[in-house]
Order: structure tokens, then sequence, then C-alpha cells
């Protein structure tokens, strides 16, 4: 068993201490990696937290890592060697997570490992090892200038943003009110989506805002319990969740106001959002009025979606 998380631009939460201040500011991948290491290490279980983009070499690694995703093959290539050793080793059972950009190099890293197989000294000994769980927040594939309003989008091109046959569960937590229009969301076919209450961060974390990113942890631990993952109920904080919490979008969010997320009639959207209606003075995106509800039955059993008729 393995766990690969790989986080979001500029995020790197490892060594910011224990005080209340930068247990806020976390990201989600990073809580879930913790609780799942908290197990894990008892067991000799190999972990990988992948920091994101634009948290090496400094401030110009994140200034050009920021603006432009750059790093990712590295990240990308040093997990799969990682990987590789830790399978014939015996970590055989592989679960990734991801956020933002991080979701995407997720996605990218998990078609390279169905594609290369597992190797050894230069050769196969495994072909499309099975990945039981990817878990993603609010997927961004935008790798180009993510803040300034514009994203050249042919440079996702070198990017493999789908799901591959080996994947057993895909869980992805969509944010219903970004709207920068260079924060497009990544949608993925095959996987288990659901819109949640938020901007990009409530949704994937590290917006100081920790009773709504929550919301969209509790989520994905309950669908990582019902397949089996090293999470139990005793990860879950119940009064740490606050889905009314008000939404908090950055400048570039607040100016950028043209923009906001198609939902589709059969989109599946989170209990919370039926819940909590807009605050005064809130910004948020309309759901049509019919999609069906991911109840708090449907978050804690429910691990693949109803076939369409």
């Amino acid at each position: 068993m393995a766990l690969y998380a790989f986080d979001g631009t500029n995020d790197d939460d490892r060594n910011t201490g224990s005080t209340a201040a930068a247990v806020a500011a976390d990201t989600n991948v990073y809580r879930f990696y913790s609780a799942y290491t908290g197990y894990a290490q008892s067991l000799g279980i190999k972990t990988e937290y992948v920091p994101g983009v634009g948290t090496r070499f400094g401030l110009p690694g994140k200034i050009v890592g920021g603006a432009w995703g750059v790093g990712w093959l590295d990240r990308i290539n040093e997990t799969y060697e990682t990987l590789c050793q830790a399978y014939v080793g015996g970590d055989r059972v592989i679960d990734v997570i991801g956020f933002s950009r991080g979701s995407a190099i997720a996605l990218d890293f998990i078609n390279k490992v169905y594609k290369d197989g597992i190797q050894q000294n230069g050769r196969i000994v495994v072909a499309q090892p099975s990945i039981r769980f990817v878990g993603l927040f609010d997927t961004v594939a935008a790798f180009g200038v993510a803040n300034l309003g514009f994203v050249f989008s042919s440079l996702n091109a070198f990017h493999r943003l789908t799901l591959p046959p080996n994947v057993e569960h895909c869980f992805h937590a969509m944010s219903l009110d970004e709207r920068r229009p260079s924060f497009v969301n990544q949608r993925i076919e095959g996987a288990y989506e659901a819109w949640f209450r938020g901007v990009h961060s409530d949704i994937g974390g590290g917006n100081n805002n920790p009773g709504l990113e929550y919301v969209t942890l509790r989520w994905l631990f309950r669908k990582a319990i019902a397949c089996g993952l090293p999470i139990t109920d005793a990860n879950i904080t119940d009064s740490a969740v606050h889905p009314e919490y008000r939404i908090k979008p950055n400048f570039f969010s607040q100016a950028n106001k043209l923009t906001w997320r198609d939902v589709g009639p059969t989109d599946w959207v989170h209990y919370a959002v039926q819940q909590h209606p807009v605050l005064p003075g809130e910004p948020c995106n309309d759901v049509p009025p019919a999609c069906p509800i991911e109840t708090v039955e449907f978050e804690r059993d429910r691990v693949t979606l109803p076939i369409a008729v």
C-alpha cells in the first residue's frame, strides 16, 4: 500500500509548524496525506508528499512555477521512480490524491503508470498495475499564466488528463463558485464528480477557511473509508466542518466576474450547497434546479455513480 500526494501551485505544507494558524493554512492534500501517513508509518507503508509547482528554487521558481506550471515533468518522473521502487518492494496497492495543478499532475502521473507499467532495471515487470483510489480537489490544467486572465491552452496538449482504465475509483470535488477565466475546471470522464460550495481554494485548502475546506475533506475521507484506505472515522471531526461559512475569493477572483463555471442539469451537487443559501452580498454560481443531490448517505456509502438512463 502506498499514497502519492500532489499538492497545488506554490503549496508546500511540510515543516510549517503545528500552531492554529499553520494548521488553518494547510491544504486538503496535506491533511489527507497526514491522516493516511499516521496509520501507514506504523506498518512501514510508503507515502510520498509532492509539493506543488512553484515551491522549488526560491523566488524564481515561485514565479515561473506559479505562472506556467514549470516543474511538472520532474515531479512526475521522480515520483514514478519512487513508485516503481516501492511496488517492487511490496507496496502494491496504489492510492493517489491531488489539488489544482497537482490534480492535473496526478492524472498525468497515473497515465504514465498505466502506459509504462512498473519497471525494474529498465524492463517492465508489471504492465498496467491497478490503482485503487484517485482523489482530486478541483482539477485545473492551467499550464499558462494562471492569475492574469488568460492561458495558453495548447500547453495542456502535453498532458494526459483522462482517466486510464487501470483506476478502480476516482473522486473529484469541484468548485462551484470559482470564476477566474484561466481557472477552467477540468472535467474527468468516468470519475465520481460532485460540485461544492466555495472558490478554488475553499475546495482544496490553503485558503485559511478551514470550516468550508473541511466539507470536501470529509467527503473524500468518507469515500476513502468506503474504498478501504487506511482512513477511519477518527480522522473526521464533524465539529470542524462549517458549510455555512462565507466563501473566500482572492483578489483575482473578485476582479474577474464574467466567467462562471457551467453546471449541467445532471451533475451531482453536494447537499451542503442545497442546505446553505447564498449569504448577503456573496457572489455565488447558480445551480440548475433539477440537479441530483449527493446526500449524506451517498457521501458515506456510495463509490460509483448510477448509470444514466
